[in-house]
């Protein structure tokens, strides 16, 4: 898949996740005590974990649909004309032909278990001081905004990363290593699914096995006139839902 597919189809699943993750307990204590037909359960279900967000849960939601799609970019750095690469400037530009001959081209190692793995240490660590974890969080949003808005809009980048900056900060207290792995890690995770779906990658390189569906075209019209709609739908909706709602009800 494209990267204008990725990031928000990334962003959306693990914003998504994240507030189902948080919110589980209370899912379930509102379906059991619900009643009706199945859409008022989950009218009723939904309302009520969205009103019981706290204001550190709302910082961490914001957070990972802002940043996780970024790093959802992540695998394509073996491709020097990638999205990725373009938005890392000269720095991506040098460092994307040797990670490509390192991972012996493209959709092999940086699309592989061991990728994954290794970008959820990273993320792993970062999130265990306060500086890193605000860089972590900022530059994935960074990508990701950047990608949506185009590399002229800089006023835009700058407003969305020190906002995101901003929130990482005062969330750090209730930060966990974990959050950190599945932020980088899930980002790159996802994009591997995606593209597994789309063709296939070497996801257990190096050994020479690849794993794919094949069910859609990369830059074709499944993917254009479907997935990627729905992809950007739903990170509204995600973002809305997780958000800017329960944004609302703390403050009002």
């Amino acid at each position: 898949m494209m990267a204008k597919t990725h990031a928000p189809l990334s962003a959306s699943i693990g914003g998504a996740f994240a507030f189902a993750y948080m919110q589980w307990e209370t899912m379930s204590e509102a379906w059991s005590s619900s009643v009706g037909s199945f859409v008022n359960r989950a009218s009723e279900t939904m309302s009520a974990a969205t009103s019981a967000m706290t204001w550190s849960q709302i910082a961490v939601s914001f957070i990972v649909v802002m940043s996780l799609g970024g790093y959802a970019l992540a695998p394509d750095f073996d491709e020097p004309g990638a999205t990725i690469v373009k938005k890392t400037g000269p720095v991506g530009a040098l460092l994307s032909p040797v990670v490509r001959a390192l991972a012996g081209g493209h959709r092999k190692g940086t699309h592989s278990v061991f990728a994954v793995l290794g970008l959820g240490v990273l993320g792993w660590y970062g999130a265990q001081n306060i500086v890193a974890w605000v860089l972590l969080a900022a530059f994935g949003c960074y990508l990701s905004v950047a990608l949506v808005t185009g590399a002229k809009r800089w006023a835009v980048h700058v407003v969305a990363v020190v906002l995101v900056a901003i929130v990482a900060c005062l969330a750090f207290s209730s930060v966990t290593p974990v959050l950190g792995a599945a932020i980088v890690g899930g980002g790159a995770l996802l994009h591997d699914v995606e593209d597994m779906i789309a063709g296939r990658v070497k996801f257990l390189w190096p050994i020479p096995v690849s794993v794919g569906l094949n069910w859609i075209t990369t830059d074709g019209p499944v993917e254009n006139m479907v997935v990627r709609p729905v992809a950007n739908v739903a990170v509204v909706a995600v973002l809305l839902g997780t958000v800017i709602v329960p944004t609302l009800f703390r403050a009002f």
